[in-house]
């Protein structure tokens, strides 16, 4: 795909991401960066890790889903982001916790 400058469709080794909000504030969270994780979404394994306020999914193989082809990568270069709390997301569910625990503390002073 690459080395023939074609990006295939939105089924092949699809990339999607969906904005990470503070639970609080409701705002993004752009100072988070998670480790990668391997999961499973749609019977499928992909490599989660948040950057950029954005918690990116990466498809390690083609793969068939009207859920997933709704959230990916377009071949124009558009992707739509969807947005979740970031104590809902399975993948950062501690981290998030401790962050949002952190920042309670800090703002009591």
């Amino acid at each position: 795909m690459l080395v023939s400058k074609n990006p295939g469709g939105v089924g092949e080794y699809p990339i999607f991401g969906y904005v990470v909000l503070h639970p609080d504030t409701g705002l993004p969270v752009i100072d988070m960066v998670s480790t990668p994780k391997v999961s499973n979404l749609e019977r499928s394994k992909c490599y989660a890790i948040v950057y950029g306020g954005v918690n990116w999914h990466f498809f390690v193989a083609s793969h068939r889903s009207n859920k997933i082809e709704d959230m990916s990568l377009r071949a124009d270069n558009r992707i739509p982001l969807w947005s979740k709390r970031m104590d809902t997301i399975a993948e950062i569910k501690e981290k998030a916790i401790a962050y949002i625990d952190k920042q309670k503390q800090n703002s009591r002073f």
